[in-house]
This record gives structure tokens, C-alpha cells and sequence, in this order.
């Protein structure tokens, strides 16, 4: 049998293959590892000892999340939220009750641009009551502090008890304007002021 001897020309077309699948494959990663969708992360509230009642919660105007009647601690999720598939959003609309103060307020927080990157980088956390190492979720968490202060934090865990290496950063901060309308939950307000 004889064997033949690849050309030049064919040698040339099969490197060439060969770049365009390599090249093809690392910028599919590149895309995967910079996407703004992820399997899964959770979103929840957080107050520093006062009530609220929140009406609306809406990551990129699209995605609405459950609130309704919160007392927490700060920094601590309550009321967790957990979206399949989801992008992380660039800006979180929120509209919400000081139960004490009856006022109520809305605000659109602006995200850290460099969040999915951060979201992916977060590390595990030690679970002290046995030592375990476990691996960190992910943890969006929205905080309603007196008088219309909004603080959305990046969180490994929705925490702190009982888990040493908890990070909480924040990732955007907004001031809430007086407003009277209250936002529906479903379908998210086309217009956010």
C-alpha cells in the first residue's frame, strides 16, 4: 500500500484547522469565565434591627425576587432568593417600608462592574463547629439601613454564625428617594425613576 506524502498546501490547511479550533476553544472560555450567567446564586435582605416591608426587588429591571416583611441583622440574609441560570445583574431596583416610620422609598443601586468576576472568585469558608471546609455560594444581599440607605453586599455564605472566612464586600451602595408608589411584584416597573 502506498502511503502519500502531505503537500505544503495541506500541511498549511491542517495547521490552519488546527489554530481556528484552539483559538475557537479559548475564547469559548474566555466567554464562559467572563459571562454575566451563572448556574446558580441566591438573592436576599438584610436590615440592621428595624422592620421594613419590601414591595419590589428587581435585578436589571427583569428579574423580580421575593421581600415582603423583614426584621433581620445586618449583613445577615434573610428571605433567600435562589435563581437557576440567571446573569448577574449590572443594577438592582428596590422599593420598600420603614414599618416604624411608615415611609416608604425607592432606589435603583448601581452594581460594581467587576462583579461576576468577583462572584467567581470567591473563596470557601471554614464551618466551625466541625472544622469543615466547605465551598462558598454565592450571596447577593440587600440591606435597608434607617432612613433610605440601601447597601448590596457579595457574600461566600449568608452568614456569619458559626463560619469562619465569611467575605462580605461591598458591591454598591444608593440613597433612597421619598416616593409613594408602591412597586407591584410581578411585572417589574417599566420605568424606575
Amino acid at each position: 500500500m502506498a502511503t502519500s506524502t502531505p503537500t505544503p498546501r495541506s500541511r498549511a490547511i491542517g495547521l490552519l484547522i488546527i489554530a481556528a479550533i484552539t483559538v475557537g476553544v479559548a475564547v469559548g472560555a474566555y466567554r464562559h469565565a467572563h459571562s454575566r450567567i451563572f448556574k446558580s446564586y441566591s438573592v436576599g435582605f438584610s436590615t440592621p434591627g428595624t422592620r421594613v416591608w419590601v414591595s419590589g426587588a428587581y435585578l436589571d429591571g427583569k428579574i423580580g425576587v421575593l421581600g415582603g416583611s423583614l426584621l433581620g441583622k445586618w449583613g445577615e440574609m434573610s428571605k433567600e432568593n435562589i435563581l437557576f441560570g440567571k446573569p448577574m445583574p449590572h443594577e438592582i431596583y428596590v422599593n420598600w417600608e420603614e414599618a416604624e416610620t411608615k415611609r416608604r422609598y425607592e432606589a435603583t443601586v448601581q452594581l460594581s462592574p467587576g462583579l461576576p468576576e468577583r462572584a467567581r472568585e470567591l473563596p470557601g469558608y471554614t464551618f466551625v463547629r466541625t472544622h469543615e471546609k466547605r465551598p462558598g455560594g454565592i450571596y447577593l444581599i440587600i440591606g435597608f439601613a434607617p432612613k433610605g440607605a440601601v447597601t448590596v453586599w457579595l457574600s461566600n455564605a449568608p452568614s456569619a454564625a458559626f463560619r469562619k472566612g465569611r467575605v462580605l464586600d461591598v458591591v454598591g451602595k444608593a440613597e433612597g428617594r421619598l416616593t409613594d408608589k408602591v412597586a407591584p411584584f410581578y411585572p417589574p416597573p417599566q420605568s424606575q425613576g
